[in-house]
């Protein structure tokens, strides 16, 4: 995650008009590192999520033994945006285009847990931990 606070936006708004605006966060533009730039295509992003999901299925140390079939559901896939930190410039960061996909792990489609995949939209890596 970037050293500095996610730009957020808070607005309270009534039929008399805003009651209430806070801007935290503010960042300053320094310099557009590229623009119009292409996005890994979506079958692509789609094969990562799935090596994502078989990492993290792989990571619980299943015994050979063991038969259980853990499912994993695509709940939601959203392009959004996030924010990374510059290379060589830790105080910096890039603003990037980002997929967060929500999966659901369920055991005999009872549902144990909701897993949260940030991956960056150029090339497919994982954006921080799965949460």
């Amino acid at each position: 995650m970037p050293p500095f606070q996610i730009e957020t936006i808070s607005i309270l708004i009534t039929e008399e008009g805003v009651k209430y605006f806070k801007w935290d966060g503010i960042a300053e533009e320094v310099r557009t590192v590229a623009e119009n730039t292409t996005l890994l295509p979506f079958e692509k992003i789609q094969e990562k999520l799935t090596n994502q999901i078989f990492y993290w299925y792989s990571g619980k140390g299943q015994s050979a033994n063991d038969t259980t079939l853990l499912e994993y559901n695509v709940l939601s896939a959203k392009l959004q945006y996030t924010y990374i930190t510059a290379y060589q410039e830790p105080k910096h960061a890039w603003m990037v285009p980002a997929w967060t996909f929500t999966v659901q792990e369920s055991l005999g489609g009872n549902p144990l847990q909701n897993l949260t995949y940030v991956m960056n939209a150029y090339d497919g890596s994982v954006i921080g931990d799965v949460y």
